[in-house]
């Protein structure tokens, strides 16, 4: 029987044959399954390391760029894991949030346990070009109506969790460091990236993490990514260890899970999310902050939602000028005498005045001033006449 010879240079041109078409045809693959939420875990685990990466990397970029403009509402409650089931809650809040660009609106509702209306309600707006916040508040017990334009942040602010999941915004004041928000930290340590598949058609990205707040820190932050509904995170687990300003040992461990999400603008948004925190500060003490997030729409936010203007009556402390006034009904200054808000110091303001009016005893002065001057003006004219003969 004959053997059959194979040119080595044909041999050769077969592998690199082989190998080209692989290359090309994994290139391929990571070019569509971008333009595919639905990318399945083996078809993601064909491609090479650095693939993987790129994908990732690509697909958060992505989801960053159409978070700058977004509305949402939410609706959210905190409780102490360790003394409580979250059934007792005594207050939960409700948040509308416009973000465009830079700038943002925020609707804050609180509704105090046997309520089903705000006992509280704040708006409150930042123009970074301006580089002022304007507030609102309105208390439900008062027919008053409070402003304040200052350049920092209500905190109420600060409890809105969701914002983790979107683009960080310079707040003045704001408690969230950009190593708070999920994608733009992940992206941050992309060069910490190790990626591996999990059971379920999931898939696990592990990051390097840190806070402001540690020393000497060493953190690390797990993902669990659906790769099926657009590398959407449903769980993660950070923890972080270090020293505080006063050198003592300090860690911080935080979990949260994403038990429904919401396909919007081609996008998958987290819907229902559950958060807990513990740390070293207060070991006996389990945070935990269940979320609702409604009615999500992606690229429909204009300036003009962002925007705040007081109505009118509203009693307005602008600390940024140190005046107090009310508003009329185009939200503009208006001549009048208030009591400042709470936390403001009046000696910090200057009260415009009311406009000064003539009363009686005005005129009264008026003429006998006038007449005073006749006189004397009537005696210097008899004196230079006798003068003059």
């Amino acid at each position: 029987m004959k053997r059959l010879k194979v040119s080595p240079l044909l041999l050769v041109s077969a592998v690199a044959f082989v190998v080209s078409v692989y290359c090309c045809s994994t290139k391929i693959l990571a070019n569509d399954t971008l333009q595919d939420s639905q990318v399945r875990q083996g078809a993601f685990f064909v491609l090479s390391s650095n693939e993987q990466k790129r994908m990732l990397k690509e697909m958060f970029e992505e989801r960053l760029k159409k978070m700058e403009n977004v509305h949402y509402r939410m609706e959210f409650y905190f409780y102490d894991a360790k003394t409580s089931d979250g059934d007792d809650v005594p207050f939960k809040r409700q948040y509308e949030h416009w973000l465009y660009a830079s700038a943002y609106r925020m609707d804050v509702g609180t509704i105090t346990k046997g309520s089903d209306s705000p006992s509280y309600f704040s708006v409150t707006a930042y123009d970074p070009l301006e580089g002022e916040v304007r507030s609102f508040f309105k208390p439900a017990s008062s027919e008053r109506m409070f402003g304040r334009i200052d350049n920092s942040i209500d905190p109420a602010i600060w409890s809105n969790s969701y914002r983790r999941w979107l683009n960080p915004c310079s707040l003045p004041g704001d408690v969230l460091s950009d190593d708070s928000y999920i994608f733009t930290c992940a992206l941050k340590n992309e060069s910490s990236w190790n990626i591996l598949p999990l059971d379920g058609n999931l898939i696990q990205l592990t990051h390097d993490y840190r806070s402001d707040a540690a020393l000497n820190w060493s953190g690390k932050r797990v993902l669990t990514l659906e790769p099926e509904n657009g590398f959407l995170p449903i769980k993660g687990h950070s923890r972080e260890e270090g020293l505080d300003q006063d050198g003592k040992k300090w860690w911080r461990e935080g979990v949260f899970t994403v038990t429904k999400a919401k396909y919007v603008d081609e996008l998958w948004m987290p819907q229902e999310i559950q958060e807990s925190m513990e740390h070293s500060d207060k070991p006996s003490f389990l945070g935990v902050t269940r979320m609702a997030v409604s009615d999500i729409e992606i690229g429909k936010v204009r300036k003009s939602d962002v925007t705040l203007i007081f109505p009118e009556g509203t009693e307005v402390v602008d600390a940024l000028e140190g005046i107090a006034y009310k508003t009329d009904a185009r939200g503009n200054a208006i001549p009048s005498t208030i009591e400042p808000l709470y936390d403001f110091d009046p000696s910090r303001a200057a009260m415009p005045q009311p406009e000064k009016k003539f009363t009686t005893i005005n005129y009264v002065v008026m003429a006998i001033g006038i007449v005073m001057i006749i006189v004397a003006l009537y005696m210097l004219f008899q004196k230079r006449r006798r003068h003059a003969f």
